[in-house]
């Protein structure tokens, strides 16, 4: 009788431990996703941002005189 009490207890025990570590487990790494998430998509915003204001610094250099000025027309 003892010992089958302890059985289950045992697995009970082990059982909820499983069931508790899968959902810490689960909600820490969705936790964890949603913060990496969000910093990397702030350090992509900003990098996005730095790199069109400087590509379109870039382009306006760029931009040839012959298809902008009036005077040079394409025939």
């Amino acid at each position: 009788m003892l010992i089958e009490t302890v059985k289950n207890l045992c697995f009970v025990l082990v059982s909820f431990h499983i069931l508790f570590s899968q959902f810490t487990l689960l909600t820490l790494f969705r936790l964890y996703n949603r913060h990496t998430r969000y910093t990397r998509s702030n350090i992509f915003r900003q990098y996005n941002r730095r790199k069109v204001y400087t590509g379109n610094a870039g382009k306006q250099k760029v931009i040839p005189t012959s298809f902008s000025s009036p005077n040079h027309k394409i025939c």
